[in-house]
């Protein structure tokens, strides 16, 4: 299981391994790019690389007793910290610290991973920067993040960068078919859907997506016909709670996207739902492309609300559908 077994992320890993290989690593990494695209799993293939007992140069076996520990998650000289709740917080970041004063138990190096670093809190992220201005020895922080303008400047500052991009739709329909046993028009239209993000497709593969993403457009088809009503019975309707919201999201944002380019150009070839074009032209005829693009920016931002402040469904849900029932001007007599 070495490097070369991440198909797609060849530009990033190649950087990874000449770090690993050199044995001369900065303080701190800032992983960034769009949500699930794999940074997570690449900082643990670099974690690897680096606690690695077979002797690759900059590379890894994934056979050794580090590695399979690394694998099960049960290596001591690794460390992930996610957010307690909605942020990752203070005493988290104090107890971090706190470990990586002692010296490493096994490897010369012990390894920090901050997923999403732009949930620390003010206090946490003040106390990580001391740490980074007097670093110490051996310890590696690595810093994940979908929005790194959300990160302190004075982190940013002290951290080597590394992007992280969407991976090719080709290679990740191939990778959906050999995984999911898809045919390729489903591999292929996932892979759309999810804009190249592993992560989002794996969500999406879990169910029937397509009978799923067929419920959306002919929710859009229903609120063009009973407008507020529909959107009401959609928000008071949906079962699941946070995870089954954060998926109709997940569907809906490609399909307004889809809705507002048909409306502005009709052109398909950059469709996302390529296969259900014509059905969602007929669900949304009733739509200006500018209530499309406010309900699209707008559900955007509240897959955000779900993810990092665990906000309310329904009004989240409402907030976004209401954009395609815009209140008629009364006229004056």
């Amino acid at each position: 299981m070495p490097f070369s077994d991440f198909k797609g992320y060849e530009n990033t890993t190649r950087v990874l391994q000449r770090i690993a290989a050199r044995r001369s690593f900065h303080s701190a990494y800032l992983f960034h790019g769009p949500s699930q695209v794999g940074k997570r799993r690449i900082a643990q293939a670099f974690a690897m690389a680096i606690f690695c007992q077979s002797g690759r140069e900059g590379d890894f076996c994934g056979e050794c007793s580090a590695c399979r520990r690394m694998l099960s998650g049960a290596y001591p000289d690794y460390h992930l910290i996610e957010p307690d709740g909605a942020f990752i917080k203070i005493e988290q970041t104090r107890e971090m610290i706190a470990d990586a004063a002692v010296y490493p138990h096994e490897s010369p190096r012990k390894i920090f991973v901050l997923d999403p670093a732009e949930r620390m809190r003010a206090e946490a992220a003040n106390s990580l920067l001391k740490v980074l201005e007097e670093p110490f020895e051996f310890a590696i922080f690595i810093l994940i993040t979908a929005n790194p303008n959300a990160i302190l400047p004075t982190i940013d500052s002290r951290c080597q960068k590394v992007r992280f991009t969407p991976l090719p739709t080709d290679l990740l329909a191939a990778q959906l078919q050999e995984q999911y046993e898809l045919d390729s028009e489903a591999a292929a239209t996932l892979a759309r859907l999810a804009g190249g993000r592993p992560g989002l497709c794996e969500q999406l593969a879990k169910g029937n997506f397509l009978d799923e993403r067929d419920v959306v457009i002919e929710t859009l088809a229903a609120i063009g016909q009973n407008r507020d009503l529909e959107v009401f019975r959609v928000s008071q309707g949906l079962r699941g709670g946070r995870d089954a919201a954060i998926r109709f999201f997940q569907l809906l944002i490609p399909v307004l996207r889809d809705a507002a380019l048909l409306k502005e150009s009709g052109a398909e070839r950059q469709l996302f739902n390529l296969d259900r074009s014509r059905e969602i032209a007929e669900a949304t005829r009733g739509f200006s492309a500018d209530e499309l693009l406010r309900a699209w920016e707008d559900a955007i931002a509240c897959t955000a609300n779900l993810y990092v402040f665990n906000a309310n469904v329904q009004a989240q849900i409402e907030r976004v559908l209401l954009h395609l029932c815009p209140v008629e001007e009364i006229q004056s007599p």
